[in-house]
């Protein structure tokens, strides 16, 4: 699979078990909710009927991005760990999204 993103093309090997279903790529971005900055972090992404782990990818450190891809008509919980040490009181990201057919 291929995608654009900048201006500059990226390539992706979708596993041949998963190449009969169709796929939707997400994007997203981790960042600090007070500077706005990048936050190094491991996205994982679990099965919101099988609690299972799906995936599990790590962001790119310089802007934050990530990229997954999901099987359409699915609902997935995608918790955004940070890498390093979190300050006191520092909270992970967690969000529950849908795929539409």
């Amino acid at each position: 699979m291929y995608y654009v993103s900048d201006g500059d093309i990226y390539t992706y090997a979708i596993p041949d078990g998963l190449r009969p279903f169709k796929m939707a790529t997400v994007q997203g971005f981790v960042t600090d909710s007070v500077s706005g900055g990048a936050v190094p972090a491991r996205i994982v992404v679990t099965d919101g009927a099988t609690q299972t782990v799906w995936t599990t990818v790590e962001n790119n450190p310089a802007d934050g991005r990530f990229t997954v891809l999901l099987s359409v008509g699915g609902m997935y919980h995608l918790a955004g760990n940070e890498k390093s040490t979190a300050p006191p009181g520092r909270k992970s990201a967690n969000r529950i999204i849908s795929v539409a057919r």
